[in-house]
């Protein structure tokens, strides 16, 4: 029988406000994405057939379009 490798994450909330953070939240929306592109990386080093992302990818439905961009690039 064939294998399929298959990495799996879950809300990864990319794009929140993180409102609550203050000063702080620009860096932990940075690390959100970063989150993502490890994952990724991740992946192509375990030769990843797929990545099956449960749950919220985006925080909410109306995320900026320079976000969105970096996401959909990875």
């Amino acid at each position: 029988m064939d294998k399929i490798t298959v990495v799996h994450c879950a809300d990864l909330h990319i794009g929140a406000s993180l409102s609550g953070l203050n000063d702080s939240a620009d860096a932990r929306r940075a690390e959100y994405l970063l989150t993502l592109e490890r994952i990724i990386e991740v992946c192509r080093e375990r030769g990843a057939e797929l990545l099956l992302i449960a749950g919220d990818l985006f925080d909410t439905p109306s995320v900026d379009k320079e976000t969105a961009e970096r996401v959909f690039s990875l």
